[in-house]
């Protein structure tokens, strides 16, 4: 729970910040937080932002749509989902929002599944950039730059109760965004999830790519490194993957 400073980590503070640390945790990182000014700082900042991101993003996606909309038909239902979610550009040209399913094979067979379209009740990822005092979605392809600040949201469906969320820059590094400073996959709310924290973007120039990994079972951070090294040979892991890449160009 501490790190090597004496401090809550990374990992503890955005479980916390999710409510998804044991109850016996909870109370002895809040216990910590009221003692240590330093890490009542950094989590006070952390539910700051968090109440800054759902005023600027979350009135402006579902909930608001559904409370104005009268009730769809399907064609207006995939519209609307065209408007919020990430489009993902497959074969034919259409843009959709996309979740493979990568589920390790079994003895007899060493076919990767083909992907599942995330139109309803699957898993998904999406993400936001800020730019100064402009926030707005990052789709496939978008151009951002470096020092944007990128934050997530995903939703689950109940098989998947897990979360790891990693990149691969095009210099081929590998990032881990959540849970940062963890060891592997950490248990999410069934539903729409607000990721804590934000990230922001490096100098590295060109394609990043962004994998969000839904799995029934935690899965190692020294795995989905190995599995995206290899990239874009598909990840062959136990998850279903929401995926999606932007580009990163110099600063105007």
């Amino acid at each position: 729970m501490l790190n090597d400073r004496g401090h809550l980590s990374a990992f503890t503070l955005d479980r916390l910040l999710l409510k998804s640390l044991p109850e016996a945790e909870s109370t002895e990182a809040r216990a910590h937080l009221e003692a240590c000014e330093s890490c009542r700082t950094l989590f006070s900042q952390m539910e700051s932002d968090q109440k800054k991101f759902e005023a600027h993003v979350f009135a402006r996606t579902l909930p608001a749509v559904s409370e104005r909309a009268k009730p769809p038909s399907l064609l207006e239902r995939l519209a609307a989902m065209w408007r919020i979610a990430i489009p993902v550009t497959v074969a034919g040209g259409i843009a959709l929002m996309v979740a493979y399913s990568v589920r390790q094979p079994g003895p007899s067979s060493n076919r990767i599944e083909e992907p599942e379209l995330g139109i309803k009740g699957g898993p998904s990822l999406q993400v936001f950039a800020a730019r100064g005092e402009s926030v707005f979605p990052v789709k496939e392809g978008t151009r951002l730059r470096p020092q944007d600040r990128i934050r997530f949201v995903v939703q689950r469906d109940e098989a998947d109760g897990f979360l790891l969320v990693a990149s691969i820059d095009a210099a081929r590094k590998v990032s881990v965004y959540f849970p940062a400073g963890g060891s592997e996959s950490a248990p999410i709310e069934k539903g729409r999830v607000e990721l804590p924290g934000s990230i922001e973007l490096d100098e590295t120039l060109g394609s990043e790519r962004v994998f969000a990994f839904f799995s029934p079972k935690p899965l190692a951070v020294a795995d989905v490194q190995k599995a995206l090294e290899r990239w874009p040979v598909p990840p062959r892991l136990d998850a279903k993957i929401a995926t999606l890449a932007f580009e990163k160009e110099p600063p105007k």
